[in-house]
């Protein structure tokens, strides 16, 4: 009888296993925010809202490092349990073979290399140094091109 671990088995659409952690020199994608909200929820056994919760934690703790002003945590968990809701929706529908359904999924799946976006939403308007506001729009734009070199200095 072979013992299977739950923490090495891939998630569907994303072809990763959840993980607990980020990457820690980007802001976090939203994949990367998936398979750690998949993490708490499935490997952790907290509830959703629990599993959202500390996921935002986590992910707001990676956005002050980047010193780039952020939404509320609870705007942040909003975000965080519509993006599980939106994999739950298309995780139903994976026996579905149509076109549609194909579309759908490759949309979905392209989009989780972007951002996960909680910028304040007149961050690049706020005082923070050109540097940060230039971190950003680079992350917007090319998530590979840029990452963060290190913590800032407080002021």
């Amino acid at each position: 009888m072979t013992c299977e671990r739950r923490s090495t088995e891939v998630v569907w659409l994303l072809k990763k296993s959840p993980t607990a952690s980020f990457p820690g020199n980007r802001l976090p994608s939203r994949g990367e925010v998936l398979q750690l909200f998949l993490f708490q929820h499935k490997i952790q056994k907290e509830v959703i809202f629990a599993a959202a919760a500390s996921t935002a934690e986590k992910v707001l703790e990676v956005w002050r490092r980047a010193n780039i002003p952020t939404s509320d945590v609870s705007w942040v968990k909003k975000k965080i349990l519509k993006l599980y809701e939106e994999y739950g929706a298309l995780a139903k529908s994976k026996s579905r073979k149509t076109e549609t359904e194909e579309m759908k999924r490759c949309i979905f799946r392209d989009s989780l290399e972007d951002m996960f976006d909680i910028a304040h939403s007149k961050a690049v308007e706020a005082k923070i140094p050109e540097e940060d506001k230039a971190f950003l729009e680079a992350q917007r734009e090319d998530r590979q091109s840029c990452s963060m070199a290190g913590v800032d200095e407080k002021l």
